[in-house]
């Protein structure tokens, strides 16, 4: 059985972001279903619809400018549950 890679990690997130601040990230890519936030650990954890919405969106935010930080201090993976 294959499992789906439908999870993103995000880390370094500020502090101050909020749920929805990190959907807006993702907004025009595809359905978000569920967004965790660790803010001790400044890291989301972003559930797609699909594997594909998530493939797509991990693809468009690596290439992404995010206020107040470069986009080179964010990381950006697959996650898991």
């Amino acid at each position: 059985m294959t499992v789906k890679k439908k999870y993103i990690y995000v880390g370094e997130i500020p502090n101050y972001m909020t749920e929805k601040q990190v959907k807006e990230l993702f907004a025009d890519i595809g359905k978000v279903l569920d967004i965790k936030i660790n803010k001790g650990e400044s890291y989301a954890l972003v559930e797609h619809a699909s594997e594909e919405e998530a493939r797509k969106g991990l693809e468009a935010v690596n290439n992404k400018e995010f206020p107040d930080k470069p986009p080179k201090k964010w990381k950006f993976y697959w996650g898991s549950e």
